[in-house]
């Protein structure tokens, strides 16, 4: 009896054995992995940053230095503004100690801003790769990600132009028309409805028309040389200088033979067409005036 009843106890113990030992080895470096691409992929900072050490580094390659937690946590909040379908599909895990190799396939739709551009709307599917190491918490501490960035972003614009290279070559083309006084043509690189603000005023298109005529009739040789300072989100900035010598009638004021070096600054909001929709001017008008009456060195001797 007294052995059956040993006997008995030893099977019980062996048969929890199992569940007993599986609870203590869990969780593997491999399920804190995959907690980490779920966390990931449904936007869970909270969870993220639990699962990052307070010395965690990342390598990724569109950073050239290795990234601290805060900056890794930003990377994963900004793919999911711009990608907020995006999956990261797991091919692969090699478990090794505390190192986890992963194989998988990373897809999203672009469907929100994207470093400050406005969404493509297309979709991309990139292979990638991902080593994680643990430390002795079970906690990562480093993320080494490789993927194939020329093919993502040759998927990310497909179809696409370049939107400063648009917008730059729709200021380009106003100021040309503007300095040929072909206002048929300036007019065609505003949208319909467009708004023109000069010196702070809103101006239909018939004023812009007409401004930019006075200015053609007063200094004939009249030049804008803008250069672009900033461009983000469909926004372009110009800088620089409108040049001409003052001799036409200008508003109402006879020609001086003067020459004129007028700053000017100029804001265009640019649609995916390459339209402006909104566009602010000024220029300044304290020195024209002056320029016009001598302030500057005249063409006359």
């Amino acid at each position: 009896m007294k052995f059956t009843t040993i006997f008995s106890a030893l099977f019980f113990m062996m048969s929890i054995t199992p569940a007993f030992s599986s609870s203590l080895i869990y969780p593997t470096p491999t399920d804190i992995v995959q907690q980490y691409f779920v966390a990931i992929d449904a936007g869970d900072s909270k969870t993220l940053s639990e699962l990052l050490s307070d010395d965690l580094m990342a390598w990724a390659p569109f950073s050239p230095q290795p990234m601290p937690k805060q900056a890794w946590l930003s990377v994963g909040q900004g793919f999911k503004t711009s990608f907020p379908d995006m999956k990261h599909e797991i091919v692969q895990f090699i478990e090794s100690g505390n190192t986890v190799a992963v194989r998988g396939v990373f897809s999203g739709q672009n469907n929100g801003a994207i470093m400050g551009n406005p969404p493509t709307g297309n979709r991309v599917s990139c292979p990638f790769n991902t080593i994680v190491e643990l430390d002795n918490s079970w906690k990562i501490k480093k993320v080494y990600v490789q993927f194939d960035q020329k093919n993502y972003e040759a998927q990310l614009m497909a179809g696409l132009t370049n939107g400063q290279a648009i917008a730059e070559a729709t200021v380009r083309g106003i100021m040309q028309s503007a300095d040929a006084s072909n206002t048929e043509q300036l007019l065609s690189y505003f949208d319909t409805g467009a708004k023109h603000y000069f010196g702070g005023m809103l101006n239909t298109n018939e004023e812009l028309s007409a401004r930019v005529k006075a200015l053609k009739a007063g200094f004939p040789d009249i030049k804008r040389d803008l250069k672009v300072i900033a461009y983000a989100d469909g926004l372009i900035t110009v800088q620089g200088w409108l040049t001409g010598t003052h001799t036409g009638n200008f508003m109402g004021m006879a020609p001086t033979g003067n020459k004129i070096k007028i700053s000017a600054l100029g804001v265009y909001k640019i649609n995916k067409a390459g339209k402006v929709t909104e566009a602010w001017v000024e220029l300044d008008s304290g020195s024209l005036a002056n320029q016009l009456q001598g302030g500057l060195t005249t063409g006359k001797k």
